[in-house]
């Protein structure tokens, strides 16, 4: 029961808030264990609309290059090509210029958002008010269309 709890709560974190930073010691690891558990590592962010992102077998391995800033979860192509992720560390800026440039902002289940099986979208005024939203995890340039989460052959 325990360990069923743990997991829970574990997987629930992943949902509130999709980015994951690198911490210091992962940053300074001089090796990493062989353990298969891929994640998509955010590289650089090269304007409000597109990311350099690279595929690594496990965090570990993804924090330990320099130029790695947050890593998601699971392989790079389950997204989105057009996916932006919200960098976790700017999840604390309290601060967005009221300029409207829609964006749909994606997570993974609340009873707000337009939601199917897998994903839930919300659109937003802007990239920087979707990210200030804990349960959004990337956005998608434009408003949120219903028929954009209907199948997966998108992504």
């Amino acid at each position: 029961m325990y360990k069923l709890l743990l997991t829970f709560l574990f997987c629930l974190s992943l949902v509130a808030s999709l980015g994951l930073q690198c911490e210091d010691f992962e940053r300074q690891a001089k090796g990493c264990p062989e353990i298969y558990s891929p994640v998509c590592a955010i590289q650089q962010q090269t304007g409000n609309f597109s990311q350099v992102k690279k595929d690594y077998s496990n965090k570990c391995e993804a924090c330990s290059q320099s130029e790695t800033q947050f890593v998601v979860p699971g392989n790079c192509e389950e997204y989105p090509k057009e996916a932006v992720f919200c960098n976790p560390a700017l999840k604390k800026n309290h601060g967005c210029i009221e300029i409207y440039q829609a964006v749909c902002g994606v997570m993974f289940s609340n009873e707000n958002f337009m939601c199917d099986s897998k994903y839930c979208a919300k659109t937003y005024d802007n990239f920087c008010f979707a990210c200030q939203d804990s349960v959004v995890g990337y956005y998608v340039k434009g408003e949120c269309q219903q028929n954009d989460f209907e199948d997966n052959e998108n992504y």
